[in-house]
C-alpha cells in the first residue's frame, strides 16, 4: 500500500483577490472560465479553518478541461493584531496560474482590446519549437501564464 495520496480530480487553485466583483468578470469574460457557484463562509468557519477570521466569499469557476479556479475575497479586517499574518487569505507567495490554451493570438488580442497589458515582451514569446506563451496579470496583479502547445 502506497503512502502517497491519489489525486482523484483535476487540480483546484485558490487565488486570494481584493475584489470578487472585479476579478470574476476577468476570469469569466476574458479567460473563458465558467462560473460554477458562489459561496459565503461564516466568520466561525473562517476562523476554524485558518482561512480568514472574519469569514470570506468564494467564487468557483471551471475551465473546459475540468480544472477549478477558486477566487477568495476576505471579509472585514483581522480581529486581533498579528492575526492577519497567520490567515491563509493574507499570505502572499510567489506563484502563478498557468492556463494551457489553443488560440494564444486570439486570447491576447481580446485581452489587449480589454486594456490588459502583457507582462512578457513581446506579448507572445516563442519559447521553443511547439511552445509559445504570454504572461499577463489579473486585476489584483496576480500573474497568469498563457501557454499554447502545437505539434511540429
Amino acid at each position: 500500500m502506497s503512502s502517497l495520496p491519489t489525486i482523484v480530480k483535476p487540480i483546484e487553485l485558490g487565488i486570494v483577490v481584493g475584489d470578487l466583483a472585479t476579478s470574476v468578470p476577468f476570469y469569466r469574460d476574458l479567460l473563458g472560465l465558467a462560473p460554477e457557484r458562489d459561496i459565503t463562509i461564516s466568520a466561525e468557519i473562517g476562523e476554524r479553518t485558518g482561512v480568514a477570521a472574519n469569514g470570506f466569499s468564494i467564487s468557483r469557476l471551471t475551465a473546459p478541461c475540468g480544472a477549478v479556479v477558486k477566487l477568495l475575497e476576505r471579509q472585514g479586517l483581522p480581529s486581533a493584531p498579528g492575526q492577519l499574518h497567520d490567515e491563509i487569505c493574507a499570505r502572499a507567495t510567489q506563484s502563478f496560474l498557468t492556463l494551457v490554451i489553443d488560440d494564444l493570438d486570439g486570447i491576447i488580442k481580446k485581452l489587449q482590446e480589454a486594456g490588459v497589458k502583457a507582462r512578457s515582451d513581446p506579448a507572445i514569446v516563442d519559447v521553443r519549437p511547439g511552445m509559445r506563451l504570454a504572461f499577463i496579470v489579473d486585476p489584483d496583479g496576480y500573474p497568469i501564464e498563457l501557454v499554447e502547445y502545437s505539434a511540429n
